[in-house]
């Protein structure tokens, strides 16, 4: 696996969000075909490689719930209806708790997904979602800039050095040289750390998810 890179500062990875700036936004010039075709672009065996021991395989449970979720016309129409920050921010979070009562559901009681992967996995979904070709080019546009950054290693390691310069930080945690998306315990934390990436996106004049493509598309 190629190694995270790490930004100095703030200042560093806005610099760089501006560079790539054009390169960056070409990864969401493609399109999928059906919703099916965006689930399954959306995740790969080595999201699930920490998954152990479970009853089922998660890639699998995953997708079927991701599928299911988004066959239903108002789950989609209520996502294209989404006009703010703070409406998205809401139905993401409610999708996460789909996500994770789906998953205890198949995979028992004794086995719910730790709060980190349960935030990582709809963004990954999302992230290839607004690639989807029923979404209209004018909400696309709209729905890019809402989308929240999947955190893993890559993602934390690419930010660590910049939430005490973020002057929208909170301070609220301080992310470890080597962490794993279950680093991201509660709301608290992830919180923080999309509301500092949004100020660095916003000073590089970009989407946020920018940042995940810079951290992880890019080093892949």
């Amino acid at each position: 696996m190629p190694r995270p890179y790490e930004f100095r500062d703030a200042e560093d990875l806005a610099i760089h969000l501006r560079k790539f700036s054009n390169q960056l936004r070409e990864c969401f010039n493609g399109r999928h075909e059906s919703i099916e075709d965006a689930v399954y672009a959306s995740v790969g065996g080595n999201t699930f490689r920490s998954f152990r021991y479970l009853p089922y395989k998660p890639s699998a449970v995953f997708r079927e719930w991701a599928i299911s979720k988004f066959k239903r016309e108002d789950t989609v129409n209520t996502l294209l209806q989404i006009s703010s920050q703070l409406q998205y921010d809401e139905w993401i979070k409610k999708l996460s708790v789909s996500l994770n009562t789906s998953w205890k559901r198949k995979m028992g009681e004794n086995n719910p997904l730790s709060y980190g992967p349960r935030r990582k996995l709809p963004n990954l979904l999302l992230k290839q979602l607004v690639l989807w070709k029923g979404i209209k080019k004018t909400q696309r546009k709209r729905l890019l800039g809402f989308l929240h950054v999947p955190l893993d290693r890559y993602t934390l390691v690419s930010i660590r050095n910049c939430l005490d310069q973020n002057h929208g930080s909170n301070k609220v945690c301080r992310i470890p040289k080597n962490p794993t998306m279950g680093f991201v315990k509660n709301e608290g934390i992830y919180n923080e750390i999309q509301n500092a990436m949004r100020v660095i996106a916003k000073r590089a004049g970009v989407p946020p998810i920018f940042l995940d493509v810079l951290a992880w598309d890019s080093s892949h």
